[in-house]
């Protein structure tokens, strides 16, 4: 190595933003806190799972005007019976009878452990995403309204080519597991379990590209709020948000991040789905711990 070389590499362990960096970049003791944060998180994926998959495609939402019952959405027969009513809109005659043929009642099942790995992965990143020396670039609007249909489109295609590789592959995988009177055994590590609860996280992770920088984008406004009503890091924030979160905010505010300001909305947006996930966590915990999902598998 030459000396303009060694000095050019002095220079830039002197650059203020790679000091600052290296001064808020998160700890190991940080990072371990994380972790606690991810595995207290992905608990919260099971009940929210199955409360959105119960909600969606078992419940029937009506009105009644006086004795005019009107339906909103009943899912639970074109569901349950989904490959029946495909071939009968495509004129085919694939079943010979018009029950739902026994694949599909379990793959229809299978499909809550998928989306419990989906949302897992998914709450995750959304708290734990960590800040990059080379900051992201900020999602724009149509990305961050299009991102859960990209999301879903992504999750749905890798989850069904894995679950399909492994079907006919290795079909003795998806039948390893715990048996188990214990729920929360059975629901993670039970047979048709856990396999399809990681296939589900690992579609997550494939829909990352589509997700993160909306994540991203979601934290960076929730800071710039903060720094523009001039907010300092309070003793409770340890409790309420994770290092990541403290260690951005504490260097935007060490670099002099001029914020830009987003207005209440995402305040607003933040208060009324707050009980919605609140009834979504309070609902699934009944459901799989005491109502039908407990039987269900």
């Amino acid at each position: 190595m030459n000396r303009t070389d060694s000095i050019r590499r002095g220079l830039r362990r002197l650059y203020p933003r790679e000091l600052l960096w290296n001064k808020y970049k998160l700890t190991g003791a940080q990072r371990l806190v994380m972790i606690v944060w991810g595995l207290a998180l992905s608990q919260i994926a099971s009940p929210v799972g199955s409360s959105i998959y119960f909600l969606i495609t078992q419940v029937s939402y009506q009105v009644r005007y006086r004795s005019t019952v009107t339906t909103l959405w009943y899912l639970k027969d074109t569901w349950d019976r989904l490959p029946v009513h495909i071939q009968n809109l495509l004129g085919q005659h694939w079943f010979a009878s018009p029950s739902a043929p026994l694949w599909w009642v379990d793959a229809r099942h299978d499909t809550r452990h998928v989306l419990i790995g989906l949302i897992g992965i998914l709450l995750v990143r959304s708290l734990t995403i960590g800040f990059k020396e080379n900051p992201r670039p900020r999602a724009s609007t149509l990305r961050i309204v299009l991102s859960p249909f990209a999301v879903l489109a992504i999750g749905t295609a890798v989850a069904a080519a894995l679950i399909a590789f492994f079907a006919k592959v290795f079909p003795a995988v998806l039948r390893i597991g715990f048996v188990s009177g214990s729920t929360w055994l059975t629901e993670w590590l039970g047979k048709d379990s856990w396999q399809l609860t990681l296939i589900g996280v690992v579609a997550g992770l494939a829909a990352k590209w589509a997700f993160d920088p909306v994540a991203d984008t979601f934290q960076l406004m929730s800071i710039e709020n903060q720094l523009a009503a001039g907010d300092t890091e309070r003793w409770w924030w340890h409790w309420f948000y994770p290092p990541n979160y403290r260690a951005r905010f504490a260097y935007l505010k060490a670099s002099g991040h001029e914020p830009q300001r987003h207005g209440k909305a995402m305040g607003v947006a933040l208060i009324m789905s707050a009980p919605v996930f609140l009834f979504l966590l309070g609902f699934g915990i009944w459901l799989v711990y005491f109502g039908p999902a407990s039987t269900a598998g």
